[in-house]
């Protein structure tokens, strides 16, 4: 499935409450007041928290949890949208952008990491892959949460709470909770503070920041770029070559550029100094 169009949405992961699994969501298109809520001074500091709320105005039924809205600037619960899981609150995000853009088309520069050449790189949205989850849902522990065991192995292993050292682990997908967490964590911290919040042993340890510092560079990289690799939703990795050197390279749509297209493309001043109903003034 890739990513189309529509007001009515089916969520790659769902929304878990009381044991019921909700994915079908209703959703509105961006507007300015989401601007609005983005720019509020109690979450600038934190986009993650923004998103919370700009979900909140965005979502307008989740069928057999949330009510169809009267008022479609009306918020949710706060608390729904936050337990949601990353992956999901990006795709609803995103599916909203969708119904704001008049095309689904950009173009957007990327440098070579190889010869530094620049090069427009066009990307079509609902070209874009969707994946669902398809893994487990309860842990050992009992707890309910979507995860899948990663197949790596640390050399010398994590310190759990019972004593031994572990070397295989779950990756538990992360919610909006997590995600306003690590907002706020500074940029060389992120990655040992999101293994610490996703990162459990096969029989439901869990492990400090302190004992994942331990870790070497390349056991952490290694464990988060197969998260990445296996995380649902919408997939923006996309294999480029540079036409000049030839070299080829994975990277990330630039999706800050998607979300800005609309907006750039605003008429422009005709060379005769017409534009719409002005005309510019001579001498």
């Amino acid at each position: 499935m890739t990513l189309k169009p529509s007001d009515r949405i089916t969520l790659p992961c769902g929304i878990l409450q009381d044991g019921v699994i909700y994915r079908e969501v209703v959703i509105d298109r961006t507007i300015a007041f989401d601007t609005e809520l983005l720019i509020d001074k109690k979450v600038r500091n934190n986009g993650a928290r923004g998103l919370t709320l700009v979900l909140q105005r965005i979502i307008q039924e989740i069928p057999g949890l949330v009510e169809l809205k009267k008022d479609s600037l009306s918020l949710i619960d706060a608390n729904i949208v936050r337990r949601m899981l990353a992956a999901d609150r990006d795709f609803v995000y995103m599916s909203a952008k969708m119904l704001t853009v008049t095309d689904s088309k950009f173009e957007y520069p990327v440098a070579c990491p190889s010869c530094d050449e620049v090069v427009d790189e066009e990307v079509d949205m609902t070209a874009l892959d969707v994946y669902d989850f398809s893994g487990p849902g309860e842990l050992n522990d009992g707890s309910s949460l979507p995860h899948f065991r990663m197949p790596l192995s640390l050399e010398l292993g994590l310190p759990g709470a019972d004593g031994k050292r572990h070397t295989d682990f779950y990756w538990v997908l992360p919610d909006g909770r997590a995600s306003e967490k690590a907002a706020s964590i500074p940029k060389a911290k992120f990655l040992t503070f999101m293994a610490s919040a996703c990162l459990i042993g096969l029989g439901g340890e869990r492990f400090s920041v302190k004992d994942l510092r331990r870790m070497s560079e390349d056991e952490l990289a290694d464990i988060h770029l197969f998260a990445r690799d296996n995380t649902p939703g919408v997939d923006l990795r996309r294999e480029m070559e540079c036409p000049e050197c030839e070299h080829a390279w994975s990277a990330d749509v630039d999706l800050a550029a998607f979300f800005s297209s609309a907006r750039q493309k605003t008429r422009t001043a005709s060379r005769s100094g017409k534009s719409g109903f002005r005309t510019k003034r001579k001498g």
